[in-house]
């Protein structure tokens, strides 16, 4: 059905599980460590800066994980036997 689709499942699964997993030890480092504070005693404000700093730090890492099944999935869809 499609060629790419084991290279495409083994690219998202790792990243997805380092995304999540970053995000999640970002947003307790930061609360526990740094701030020394609970989540309910912020603002939404900071609470949404938080997340975001979180989110973006997550993002990186797993792009960069993901990078060599990202790598191999482009290089089978361009192959010569593509039907595009």
């Amino acid at each position: 059905l499609y060629r790419g689709f084991v290279p495409l499942v083994m690219r998202q699964v790792p990243y997805t599980a380092v995304k999540l997993s970053v995000f999640e030890t970002t947003e307790e480092i930061i609360y526990d460590h740094i701030l020394k504070k609970h989540r309910h005693e912020l603002s939404s404000s900071e609470q949404l800066k938080i997340t975001a700093i979180s989110g973006f730090i997550g993002a990186t890492v797993s792009a960069v994980a993901s990078h060599p099944a990202d790598t191999i999935l482009t290089k089978i869809n361009v192959s010569s036997e593509s039907t595009w």
